[in-house]
């Protein structure tokens, strides 16, 4: 019997800072593990990504398209 726990992750849109942290916070109360952002339309997931280690902290954050 597996005793591993299930990851929940949210895929994050570029947008405003503000925006992605507040809803990232939101997906962490509801149990959320990990936000996951890709550079789309020319944003930058890496400013963002900083965004939300600053303000969601022992949110798990990564990178797919970059």
């Amino acid at each position: 019997m597996s005793t591993s726990k299930v990851r929940l992750g949210i895929s994050m849109p570029l947008g405003s800072a503000e925006t992605a942290v507040e809803t990232t916070r939101f997906a962490k109360d509801l149990g959320y593990d990990e936000a996951w952002l890709a550079e789309v339309n020319g944003g930058d997931a890496y400013a963002l990504a900083g965004a939300l280690a600053a303000g969601v902290p022992g949110m798990r954050l990564g990178t797919a398209v970059t």
